[in-house]
């Protein structure tokens, strides 16, 4: 068991930062575009919008792994926190931490679309916005009753009251796993259809060619 505070901070920071890193992977992948003028000429391309969200879940699985690898050994080395005590646990809700990262950055992107560079600070700020009602750092009960309901619809709120469970020595319990799924799926379908329909809109409109450089 690895249920001192530390233990608890220490997971929930881990599990945390792989869900901010994918999500600024699919948010910023269309910022960066903008930035270099290049969004018309991404987008002109017979390329498909599941193809951009794939490759921007790819890379937002890669980026995340890697800080993921790196903060568990260090977590382990320096704290003796070894985040691989819950193999089975951990890999489920971390697969589940991915899917909302995507879904949530799927509609800042989005909106980045629509707005242009003038909604840029959407890509940080709407994860921290997300951060107090998801109990990353503290139990669902502590909060207000009215705040509860309302963070229950993010999943990664399931996650980490599981994943705080299985830190206090309890057995996995799966069904904040399987709400957790249903949410990601539904989450994913809305953002998915809100991105298709967002970027359709912005070829229609002509606003992809804001901030193209001549």
């Amino acid at each position: 068991k690895q249920h001192a505070p530390v233990g608890y901070l220490l997971g929930a920071l881990i599990l945390w930062d792989v869900f901010y890193r994918a999500n600024q992977a699919a948010s910023l992948s269309i910022l960066q575009e903008m930035w270099v003028g290049n969004t018309i000429n991404l987008f002109v391309t017979p390329i498909r919008s599941i193809e951009i969200i794939i490759s921007t879940s790819l890379f937002g699985i890669i980026r995340a792994s890697i800080i993921f690898i790196f903060l568990s050994f260090c977590a382990y080395y320096l704290y003796s926190f070894n985040f691989f005590s819950y193999p089975i646990n951990g890999a489920l809700h971390i697969i589940n931490v991915f899917l909302f990262a995507w879904a949530l950055g799927l509609v800042t992107a989005s909106l980045i679309l629509l707005f242009g560079e003038a909604a840029e600070s959407l890509a940080w700020f709407i994860p921290l916005v997300v951060q107090p009602f998801c109990a990353v750092f503290y139990p669902l009960d502590s909060l207000p009753l009215y705040v509860k309901y309302f963070s229950m619809i993010f999943p990664i709120t399931h996650d980490f009251e599981s994943l705080r469970g299985s830190m206090a020595g309890q057995e996995m319990n799966y069904l904040f796993f399987y709400r957790s799924v249903c949410l990601n799926i539904i989450w994913l379908i809305l953002s998915g259809l809100f991105f298709v329909s967002c970027l359709k809109l912005v070829r229609e409109r002509g606003y992809l060619t804001r901030g193209a450089r001549s």
